[in-house]
This record gives C-alpha cells, structure tokens and sequence, in this order.
C-alpha cells in the first residue's frame, strides 16, 4: 500500500494571452523603463560625474548635488520596479 501523490495532479491551463495585448503590455513596460533609465541617468549620474569632473557652477551645494542625485535614483529604481510588476501582473491574467 502506498500513499497518494501529487504527481498526477495537473494544474488547470491559463488562458493564452492574445499576442495583440501582449505586446501592447511589453510595449508600455519598456515606455516606463526607458523613462527610468533616462530619470535615473541625467538627474542621478550626470551631477554626479559633473561633480567629479569639477565642471558644476562655483558655490554649487555638495549636499544638493548628492540630494537630487539620490532622489532620482530612487525614482529611477521605483518606476524600474514598477514597470516589471505592471508586466508580470497584466501578461499573469
């Protein structure tokens, strides 16, 4: 006598996603992605090279130059994530 196992147990198929809409949702993940990518380099890295460079207006604020490199960072990596949940959650359906 054995015990019953889950092997034979198939879960039930998803609906196929029609390629219309699924290209439609990869096609705004990268809209958003790109405008993460551009947030996160000319607001993050570009004062932040500038600042190593030495090419900043004289008297500019170190603290404001690393305050708004952080913050568009984080914007940056939010909508990054964002995006990847907005794809994962509609092509899931």
């Amino acid at each position: 006598m054995s015990l019953p196992t889950n092997k034979d147990i198939v879960p039930p198929a998803r609906p196929a996603v029609p390629k219309h809409v699924e290209e439609t949702v990869k096609l705004t993940g990268t809209f958003v992605n790109n405008i993460a990518v551009g947030i996160t380099l000319s607001g993050g890295v570009v004062p932040l090279i500038g600042l190593a460079l030495g090419s900043l207006p004289a008297g500019t604020s170190l603290y404001l130059i690393v305050g708004v490199s952080a913050v568009c960072i984080f914007a940056g990596t939010v909508l990054h994530f964002l995006a990847r949940h907005y794809v994962r959650q509609e092509l899931s359906r």
